[in-house]
């Protein structure tokens, strides 16, 4: 309950209603592709457990003490996870749903990593499993690689034809983006479930694509002969780092190159799959053994479940459809201005891109419409691109 005679002693800030800094939403997103869940009987196994036990003691007496679990609750609970095989996530569920355990719904701290979850996801689609999947949320299959005078920079594509998304409001911060997060303090309203954050779920449809990792290796190797700008991506990072944008991925030429593709995609489906711009979404997989995209649609309306981009995916299509966006790239309506740019966007993240050739709305980027540069993903003067090969 708010106190009206509270005080404060922070410093009052002016701001305009409209102002883009009122307000930053933090957000989580996660696709539906986990495995099948445990036998039942291995989780009593492992409630019958002394050491389970103990753990239900011990999380008894601090559940009363707030949200967050002291480190040697957390511990223990990883220590458990670890023997057994399971998630931490899986332990906490057994503490909450148990029925000797706590049933206060502000017992268990909310944490979210979002390079955890892409890469579970990565798993997923590039395994056997993913190939000709058919389940409620999930319904894909492999497809053949688009070729390009007779070679593919992909070793994966998947038609999606049916996802679905989970999307949670964490909470919000103001001022500045590294400024404290506001809770939604949403957790308590029901007696003796677990606690819970606002969130929705929506279905769609997506094409995913995973790069030949020798092709990004290679790469990124002629790349590295450029030390100019392999130290102008570092001050990048380092900006990322000091000025605490904390909505933004590690920075590095792969991320940028990829990000680049998957706006240009967008851009381009828009015109090939019948979907208006908003109704396109994008999720980069970049990382030590990652170098994917996967372009979807998920929408709470018929904008998901046109079967358009599905169609787009089909190989002779596809090659296309990426064809017609890195011919359209190789020149913008606002060179050379956009091109010869050092830094534009926020932050100066961006190079070559701008709002004629490479951003989408805002609602379709992961990153605020930042790390996007034509030049990494097409080459020019000399330096390689991940895909000038094909231009």
């Amino acid at each position: 309950m708010w106190d009206q005679n509270a005080s404060c002693n922070e410093e009052l800030e002016v701001l305009q209603r409209g102002a883009t800094n009122l307000y930053y939403p933090v957000t989580a997103s996660a696709l539906s592709l986990e495995a099948e869940l445990q036998d039942e009987t291995d989780f009593k196994a492992i409630k019958a457990t002394g050491e389970f036990g103990l753990l239900q003691t011990m999380y008894a007496a601090v559940a009363s003490q707030g949200n967050f679990l002291p480190p040697h609750i957390e511990q223990m609970i990883e220590h458990v996870a670890t023997k057994h095989n399971v998630s931490n996530d899986e332990i906490r569920e057994l503490l909450l749903g148990g029925a000797d355990g706590p049933t206060d719904p502000k017992t268990n701290e909310v944490t979210w990593n979002e390079a955890e979850v892409l890469a579970e996801e990565w798993s997923f689609l590039k395994s056997d499993q993913a190939a000709h999947c058919r389940r409620e949320d999930f319904v894909c299959k492999e497809s053949d690689l688009p070729r390009f005078r007779g070679k593919s920079p992909f070793d994966r594509v998947l038609l999606i034809e049916r996802l679905r998304e989970v999307r949670a409001f964490l909470g919000f911060r103001r001022i500045e983006p590294s400024a404290l997060e506001v809770s939604p303090e949403a957790g308590g309203s029901f007696a003796g479930t677990r606690a819970w954050l606002p969130a929705v779920e929506v279905f769609g449809e997506g094409i995913f694509l995973s790069f030949d990792e020798d092709w990004v290796a290679d790469w990124e190797r002629r790349l590295a002969q450029y030390p100019e700008e392999v130290a102008r991506i570092g001050a990048l990072e380092n900006v990322r780092s000091a000025e605490s944008f904390w909505f933004l991925p590690a920075i590095d030429a792969r991320r940028i190159a990829i990000h680049t593709l998957a706006h240009l995609l967008m851009r381009q489906l828009v015109f090939e799959s019948g979907y208006s711009s908003s109704a396109l979404r994008e999720r980069i997989y970049s990382g030590p053994g990652m170098a994917g995209l996967l372009i979807y649609t998920a929408d709470g309306d018929s904008e998901g479940s046109l079967g358009g981009l599905v169609r787009q995916g089909q190989p002779k299509r596809l090659a296309d459809t990426i064809l017609l966006a890195l011919d359209k790239a190789t020149w913008c309506s606002a060179d050379p201005v956009c091109s010869e740019t050092a830094g534009q966007g926020l932050g100066g993240f961006n190079k070559a891109a701008c709002h004629a050739c490479c951003l989408v709305p805002e609602t379709s980027c992961t990153t605020a419409n930042t790390l996007l540069d034509r030049t990494l993903l097409l080459g020019t003067g000399g330096l390689p691109g991940l895909l000038g090969d094909l231009v």
